[in-house]
């Protein structure tokens, strides 16, 4: 946090508790979560409140729990509805991992609940919640939708932002959530709004650009808030574009080629190559010594400032690396176990992708776990039915979300910021991939002959 808060912080994160419930009694159950999670993330400060006994209380967890507890309170009943299925086994192994990490570094078990506790609230209740309402073809529908609008109205605020500077959290909340001087890009301003950093504000359009456009092209929608789909989609590409996050802009046009190849070929395989893209990079840099040295020439012909980047952060992946594989399958729990000291005690590591921040404090066990709850769904989508489906209105936007959930992974192999949005939608798509039956190649393609 830079600069001192307002009184308004505190009411904003934990008022969203009592407003989620009664988002819940006002709205149908679904529109309600997304309200409620979506409504959260775009306009709620970015803080971390430290109390005393339970783990520190991050917007996120705010966010987690305020859906929860109106799910509870009003909708009781879709809650006590919901059975662990196999496809849930990666996600729990994964929340309970930190425990078993406390517990093989002699730091006891209540740092280990504490722990298992923190990854639970943060990771497993937008799972969880998006297992028990968005669990069909409608529900994804609604989520698709949902996160094309929420972009719609980021629109505005970007722009404001882009003008004036990253200013609407001071003028709400009082502070800067980061520091001041990341927010100047490639001569301009790099808009914030409510999120964490400009990387997770061009991220967060980057996503909704995509979607927006997936459901434009499958004709899923035909027109948003009054306006043309097809209009409202390239509004929503320039201002991703603008928002002058080069990394998410990379992976926002790796996302419209891997759609339009798989479109083009009617083939699964520029999916299939996007799926196994993390897998790659993670096996190969933690236990291969991958040398990315040809990469970062390549960067350094495009961005020099980039390049030098990008040589620190694979720099850090190494001894990091190193640090993390002398507690292999564990890890090294939390307190900054796992980063990597001098002889002094300075820390000298800066962690960036979320993988290597996971095999560090969780070990392999987190890891896998980690890369199996979100890309075994996919994989079993994919192979139950046939790419000539995929592109119609039915299942354009159930297409556009295991893409979206796709390139997630991929983008936290080099950043470490959390997005509920890919939370939620990993709920989801297990969900209709525990449901789902092979195809039997269906006259119309239709949702429910697609997938049985």
């Amino acid at each position: 946090m830079f600069g001192p808060a307002n009184g308004l912080v505190p009411i904003a994160l934990f008022g969203w508790i009592p407003a989620s419930v009664f988002f819940f009694f006002l709205m149908p159950a679904r529109r309600a979560l997304l309200v409620s999670i979506l409504g959260g993330w775009m306009f709620l400060p970015v803080i971390t409140y430290d109390l005393p006994g339970i783990p520190e209380y991050t917007k996120l967890i705010g966010i987690s729990v305020a859906a929860l507890v109106g799910a509870a309170v009003v909708r009781t009943n879709v809650l006590l509805r919901f059975r662990p299925r196999w496809i849930d086994l990666p996600m729990a192994l994964f929340c309970a991992s930190p425990f078993l990490s406390s517990m093989s570094n002699g730091l006891g078990p209540y740092d280990g609940i504490s722990a298992a506790l923190r990854v639970s609230l943060t990771w497993g209740i937008p799972y969880f919640l998006g297992r028990c309402f968005l669990n069909d073809f409608q529900g994804l529908r609604e989520l698709a939708v949902a996160i094309f609008v929420a972009g719609l109205f980021y629109v505005p605020l970007c722009a404001i932002e882009m003008r004036l500077s990253p200013q609407l959290h001071v003028w709400v909340y009082g502070y800067h959530q980061t520091d001041f001087g990341q927010s100047i890009r490639l001569g301009g301003y790099r808009p914030l709004c409510f999120l964490k950093h400009g990387l997770t504000l061009g991220m967060f359009m980057g996503t909704t650009a995509f979607v927006g456009f997936v459901l434009w092209k499958t004709r899923a929608v035909t027109s948003v808030l009054g306006f043309p789909v097809s209009v409202c989609s390239v509004v929503l590409l320039i201002v991703a574009i603008l928002c002058r996050s080069t990394g998410a802009a990379v992976l926002l046009v790796a996302g419209l080629g891997v759609f339009l190849g798989c479109r083009w070929m009617r083939s699964r395989l520029p999916f299939l190559l996007l799926l196994i893209l993390p897998v790659v990079y993670v096996g190969n840099r933690a236990f291969l010594g991958w040398d990315l040295g040809q990469v970062v020439g390549l960067a350094a012909k495009l961005d020099e400032t980039r390049a030098r980047s990008l040589e620190f952060r694979i720099g850090n992946e190494m001894i990091l690396v190193e640090k993390a594989l002398r507690r292999p399958i564990f890890g090294w729990g939390g307190w900054g176990r796992s980063r990597v000291y001098d002889l002094e005690g300075e820390d000298i590591s800066t962690t960036d992708g979320r993988w290597i921040i996971i095999l560090g404090t969780q070990g392999l066990l987190g890891l896998l776990t980690y890369l199996a709850a979100f890309l075994w769904p996919l994989f079993r989508l994919i192979r139950l039915c046939s790419m000539k489906h995929w592109f119609g209105p039915d299942l354009g936007p159930v297409f556009a979300l295991m893409l979206l959930s796709g390139l997630f992974v991929v983008d936290l192999c080099v950043n470490g910021s959390i997005s509920v949005v890919f939370l939620l939608t990993g709920g989801a798509l297990a969900s209709l991939a525990q449901r789902a039956q092979p195809a039997t190649a269906p006259a119309v393609p239709t949702a429910e002959a697609a997938l049985v």
